[in-house]
This record gives structure tokens, C-alpha cells and sequence, in this order.
């Protein structure tokens, strides 16, 4: 399978693989796709750019959802190229300060991390100014003069908005800062405050037909053109003109230089602007810039033609999709959809009626005589029963399996005395579910990994028990009572040990996380719970102290 990634830019083979790609129309054209998320859009029969076009479907956000960094849309960049058109997604934040606008490119060596020229464009009422700063020699004098240069020509306008595309430039300025003298720190400072990242307002919300947000490929979208060769990401050539400079100081490769630095410059304007015209514009309906370009909200996809409709015939994409359609089962109107064909019509679906089960096993309890007088004239009024619920494993099976104690209520004619046979009453008291259940229960919870509602619904349709809704908590905590003892003991027996080991793993529960920690010895473990990391130095310091 052909992946692109970030090392085919220094490849012998990147033209031949990106040719392949590009003819493939391969999902890893788009720049930051993983090679994860191609294979789970391969598993579920989507290969390419333009089938990934036809996923993206618009989502209301939640009201209680979270403020967050917006996600990244593929399916929105693919839907993007497929129409060659500009999608708005939410509200980009594209406002600039009033005052002049300079527009920032430095250029580097990234073996070296050094810089040799930084080029700025000034555009301020209608007027456009355009200054290079260039670094002779890779020396770190010749780059900090090279700098202060720079901040001396940032000086001279009280208010500028400092734009640039990118962590380069900010990234090369807090770099070279630590070397500055205090003034020219000071100075750093307040650009970086006024620095504005083009390509972060883009960020998520605005997709232009580019399989990137690179600035070469947005500006190369928009009309504009370097007049040197152009490689995706890092220029390569950039870096040969800068050897050739510095080996015999050639004015040929300072000049071309030079020239990439401000048609880099140049491009960063033509897309910053183009950014503010589109989201001052609002772009709440489809609209064409004077370039040609068009540009649409999301908001409006749900509205297309294409989308799926509520009511009247369907329109499918291929013509063997409605002879599927029509030829398949389907039933879903006469099992799901009530409707009433008689005025005095009662509908079966209501609270079903309860069933009683046979019982496997009867036990029945008489009573011989009076407990009181020991007279053996005594009469049964009525009848009494208790049932216990449970499970039999079996070799061949599991079988739901209900014993029964009957008994009834007695008068004694001699006294009076009216009773119950002790022996019925200690029945009674045996929990209406045996055993066999709640380790069924208990075993699908935690090894099974079912919640409370499957597992009800497995023992209804399995074996025709219908339990309460809290009967699997009761469970629960009976089991835990049940085995406090032995989970106690646990306890006491590692810290009598010589050997202890002690961990901790973090758990996400709804509003709140927590900590697991875990015991362990050569033979024993032992887990519980707490909020916080502190919960096993106590145990661990009441270990130490009884070595």
C-alpha cells in the first residue's frame, strides 16, 4: 500500500510516488492523514479522495459540549477538491487591528538553525513598502545585526499588526532573543504580541481545494507563481543558493534569493486578504470572489439537492440501488408503526401480563400441633410460599432451575393461637435468588463484559427470568459483602510479607478521574480504589515499619 509521508519531500522517488499517488487518487495525498486512519477508511470500503468526498455530513454541536479546539475535517478537504471550492466551517476569527499591516517571511538553515534574510512587506492606507534584511556570513554577529536591523525598521511605526504564516517566524524570533541586548528583547516582546498566524486562522475552518495548508498551495490556488522551481514544504533549492552564496558570494543566488523571499511575502498578503474578504463577506450563501473563486458555507450543505430527504421518492446514486431497495424485505411498517384501523381498537403493546413459572422442585411444610398448647386440633386458613430463583451448571448446560416451600397459616381450635411453622419461617429468609444467579450475573459483568441491561436481557431470553431493574446492583453488593472477608485477609497477609510491590493505573469516570492501585506479592494481589496518588504510602509505610 502507498503511503506519503513527511520524508518523500528528500526522496530520490518523490516524483514517482507522488505521480502514482496523484493517478491513485490516494487518501495519503492529504497532509496530516496518518496511516491509522487510511486503514480504518479502508476497512469501511473507502479508498480514495473522492469517495472520501461523499462522507462529509454536517453535525449540530452539542449545547453542553465543551469549549474545545475544533476538529479537522478530511472528508471537508477531499469535498473541497472534488468541487474546487472554498468551504467556511464555523466562524474563523479574521479580524486584524486597525493601523499598518507587515507582512513577515524569514528565511533559515535548518542543519545550522541559522537565518540569512528576513523580508518584510508594509502596506498601510493604500501604500506599499517593501524591505530585505540579509546576513553575509552564518556568524552569530552577522545574524544579530542582520536582526537588529530588522527591529529598528519595526520601530518606527507606534502600531503594526505583524502577520506571518506558520511557528517559523515566531519560533526564529524567540530563538535569536536570548541573544539580543535588553532593548532589543523589550522589542521582540511586543511583536510577538502583535503577531498574527495566517495559518492558524484557517486552522479548521476554512478549506481551500489544496491537499494542504501549505502557503505555496494556497497562494498557488489563488493565482500567484514563484519564478524559481517550487517543492512542497521545505524548498530544497533555498538551501543550494545559500551554499553557493556563502562558498564564492555569487550575486546571482542572493538575488534569487532575495526574489523567493518576497514573492513569499507577496503570497502572504494575497492570502491574508483574500481571508478577510471572505469572512467580512459572511458567506452564508454560495458567492464568487472578482478572481473566481468560489466560496461556500457548510451551513448551506444541508440544503443541496443531494443531501437525503425526509419525504417523496428517493434519489439513488446508482439505478441497482433502487432494484436492491425494491426487491429487499422489509418490514419495518408493519412490526414498528401503529396505526388504527377501528375507532375502539386496544393496542396489545401495553404492560404485558405476568407469568408464572413452574416450579422444578415443591417442598411442602405441615404443622402437626400447637406450638403453644401442643393441641393437634388445629385448621389451615391459607397458604403461604416462598420461591428461591436459581441457576444449575450443569456438564451439558446450564438449566434455570426454582425451588418451592409451601406452607400454609394455622389456628389452633384450643387456644386460639394462630401461627406459622418455624421451619417455613426460616425459608423465608433464604434470599429469593440463589447462587447460581448472581454468579452469572457477576461473571457476564466482569469477565463478560456486559452492562446491567444485556445481562437482563440475557437471562430473559436464555432461561425466562425476569429480574428487577436493581436485582444486578443488589448483586453487587452482596457479592462484595460476600467476599470481604477473604478480600481483607488478602490485605493482612501482604503487608506480613517480605516482598511487596506497589502501582497505580488512572481511570476516567464521568465527571471525575481516578487511581487503581495494586498490591502484589509472589502469590497475592490486591486492588482497591482512591481518588488520589496518596492512597499507598500509608500501606507502603506500614509495610516498612513492621520490617
Amino acid at each position: 500500500m502507498l503511503v506519503l509521508n513527511n520524508h518523500c519531500q528528500i526522496c530520490e522517488h518523490h516524483d514517482h510516488c507522488h505521480k502514482q499517488a496523484v493517478e491513485d487518487d490516494n487518501l495519503s495525498l492529504l497532509s496530516g492523514i496518518n496511516e491509522a486512519q487510511i486503514v480504518r477508511l479502508n476497512g469501511k470500503g473507502i479508498f480514495t479522495v473522492n469517495q472520501l468526498s461523499y462522507t462529509f455530513r454536517l453535525r449540530k454541536k452539542p449545547k453542553r459540549a465543551r469549549h474545545s479546539s475544533p476538529a479537522h475535517h478530511f472528508s471537508l478537504r477531499a469535498l473541497a477538491l472534488r468541487e474546487t471550492k472554498v468551504f467556511v466551517h464555523g466562524s474563523p476569527a479574521a479580524t486584524y487591528p486597525p493601523g499598518p499591516r507587515i507582512y513577515l517571511d524569514i528565511e533559515g538553515t535548518p542543519q545550522s538553525q541559522s537565518y540569512y534574510l528576513i523580508g518584510v512587506i508594509t502596506s498601510h492606507d493604500g501604500h506599499e513598502g517593501r524591505a530585505t534584511f540579509w546576513s553575509d556570513t552564518s556568524s552569530e554577529p552577522d545574524q544579530l545585526r542582520m536582526f537588529g536591523d530588522f527591529l529598528d525598521h519595526l520601530a518606527q511605526y507606534p502600531v503594526y499588526s505583524l502577520l506571518h504564516f506558520g511557528k517559523y517566524e515566531p519560533t526564529a524570533l524567540r530563538r535569536i532573543r536570548v541573544r539580543m541586548t535588553e532593548p532589543y528583547k523589550r522589542q521582540i516582546d511586543e511583536a510577538l504580541a502583535r503577531s498574527i498566524d495566517i495559518l492558524r486562522v484557517i486552522g479548521s475552518c476554512i478549506y481551500f481545494p489544496t491537499y494542504s495548508n501549505s502557503l505555496k498551495e494556497i497562494a498557488r490556488f489563488l493565482g500567484y507563481r514563484w519564478s524559481g522551481p517550487l517543492v512542497s514544504g521545505l524548498n530544497l533549492k533555498t538551501v543550494v543558493w545559500r551554499d553557493r552564496w556563502l562558498t564564492d558570494h555569487d550575486p546571482f543566488p542572493k538575488a534569487m534569493l532575495v526574489q523567493y523571499n518576497y514573492e513569499g511575502c507577496t503570497a502572504l498578503k494575497g492570502v491574508a486578504e483574500f481571508i478577510e474578504k471572505i469572512v467580512a463577506a459572511g458567506c452564508s450563501d454560495a458567492s464568487q470572489d472578482r478572481h473566481g473563486v468560489h466560496v461556500a458555507s457548510t451551513s448551506t450543505l444541508g440544503t443541496e439537492k443531494n443531501e437525503w430527504q425526509w419525504y417523496g421518492p428517493t434519489d439513488y446514486a446508482l439505478e441497482d440501488f433502487r432494484t436492491i431497495n425494491r426487491l429487499a424485505y422489509f418490514d419495518y411498517q408493519r412490526d414498528r408503526v401503529f396505526a388504527r384501523s377501528q375507532r375502539k381498537y386496544i393496542r396489545s403493546l401495553g404492560k404485558q401480563k405476568r407469568v408464572s413459572i413452574k416450579p422444578n422442585k415443591t417442598i411442602t411444610l405441615r404443622a402437626a400441633k400447637c406450638p403453644v398448647c401442643h393441641s393437634r386440633n388445629i385448621e389451615a386458613l391459607t397458604r403461604a410460599s416462598h420461591d428461591i430463583i436459581d441457576l444449575k451448571f450443569m456438564s451439558a448446560g446450564n438449566k434455570r432451575w426454582i425451588t418451592r416451600f409451601k406452607s400454609w397459616r394455622y389456628r389452633c381450635d384450643h387456644c386460639g393461637n394462630r401461627f406459622v411453622l418455624i421451619s417455613f419461617q426460616r425459608c423465608r429468609k433464604i434470599p429469593k435468588y440463589g447462587r447460581g444467579v448472581i454468579s452469572w450475573c457477576i461473571y457476564q459483568l466482569l469477565v463478560g463484559g456486559q452492562n446491567i441491561n444485556r445481562i437482563h436481557r440475557s437471562l430473559l431470553d436464555l432461561f425466562g427470568l425476569r429480574l428487577p431493574n436493581a436485582a444486578v446492583y443488589l448483586f453487587k453488593g452482596g457479592a462484595g459483602e460476600y467476599f470481604k472477608t477473604g478480600y481483607e485477609k488478602i490485605l493482612k497477609d501482604l503487608l506480613r510479607g517480605k516482598l511487596l510491590h506497589i502501582d497505580e493505573t488512572t481511570i476516567s469516570l464521568q465527571k471525575d478521574k481516578g487511581y487503581v492501585w495494586v498490591l502484589a506479592s509472589t502469590d497475592s494481589v490486591y486492588f482497591f480504589y482512591r481518588t488520589s496518588r496518596e492512597g499507598s504510602f500509608r500501606l507502603a509505610a506500614r509495610w516498612l515499619w513492621k520490617a
